[in-house]
């Protein structure tokens, strides 16, 4: 692996805040997402892209099995400002906007919308 369990912590918490933003449970002070992301900047050579990580999360602990027809489901615990954190179970899809914002973020964590 290339990152340690931390780092991946650190990137999968950045993730998780772009994904509850995308599920309506945020906006996120810019100035959090910011700080969080220019912590974790030096990590982005390390990040894969979209393509690479779908199969993984398919197949990811916290995967979970979705009825007959194969497909699957994540069990997600998702932030929110100034709240209780909240569980929901959503498709591995579901997180390629997550990414796509991290990546972003990651690039240029001075532009946090």
């Amino acid at each position: 692996y290339r990152l340690l369990h931390g780092e991946a912590v650190g990137l999968g918490t950045l993730a998780a805040c772009a994904l509850a933003e995308q599920e309506g449970l945020g906006p996120f002070p810019p100035a959090f997402l910011a700080r969080a992301a220019s912590r974790l900047r030096h990590l982005l050579p390390a990040v894969p892209p979209w393509e690479a990580c779908l199969p993984l999360l398919r197949v990811d602990k916290k995967s979970a099995s979705r009825g007959s027809g194969g497909g699957s489901a994540i069990h997600c615990i998702l932030p929110r400002p100034g709240a209780a954190a909240v569980q929901k179970v959503l498709p591995p899809e579901g997180w390629r906007g997550a990414h796509e914002r991290m990546t972003t973020l990651l690039t240029d964590p001075e532009m946090p919308t």
